[in-house]
C-alpha cells in the first residue's frame, strides 16, 4: 500500500522494493536503481522497512558519467513511513540515476520499500 500511494502521487519518481538481509550486498547486487532520461531534481525520500531489525540504508546519484555517493541512514523495520532528510546538494542538483540499497545491521531480515519525489525534466 505505502509504494502504491506513494508512487501514484503526484511528483512521484518511481520507486521499488528490495529483499535485505545481513551482511555487505554483493557485486552483483545494484539495489533499486531509477534512470531518468531527461534528468531529475529529487526533492524528497520516504522508506519504509518491512520485517525484523534495523538496516542501513545507502543511496547514491549518478550525473553523466559519475556516481556519487551520499549519507547513510537507519531505518527501523517496524513497517513504519519515513522521511529521509534530502541535503541541499541532492535536492538543487540534476541527477540521471539515484541507486539504493541496504543490509541489516541487526535482525533477521526484511523488506525495504523507497519512494522518490521530485521534478523531472
Amino acid at each position: 500500500m505505502f509504494l502504491e500511494a506513494a508512487t501514484s502521487a503526484k511528483g512521484s519518481l518511481g520507486g521499488g522494493t528490495l529483499r535485505v538481509g545481513q551482511g555487505t550486498p554483493g557485486d552483483t547486487d545494484s539495489g533499486i536503481v531509477l534512470n531518468y532520461d531527461s534528468g531529475a531534481r529529487i526533492t524528497g525520500i520516504r522508506v519504509s522497512c518491512f520485517g525484523e531489525g534495523t538496516l542501513r540504508l545507502g543511496f547514491a546519484t549518478q550525473t553523466g558519467s559519475s556516481w556519487s555517493g551520499n549519507d547513510t541512514v537507519e531505518v527501523i523495520c517496524n513497517g513504519e513511513e519515513n522521511n529521509v532528510s534530502v541535503s541541499e546538494i541532492l535536492s538543487t542538483a540534476q541527477v540521471d540515476a539515484v541507486q539504493f540499497n541496504g543490509i541489516l545491521g541487526e535482525g533477521t531480515g526484511g523488506v525495504l520499500a523507497v519512494a522518490i519525489s521530485g521534478v523531472a525534466n
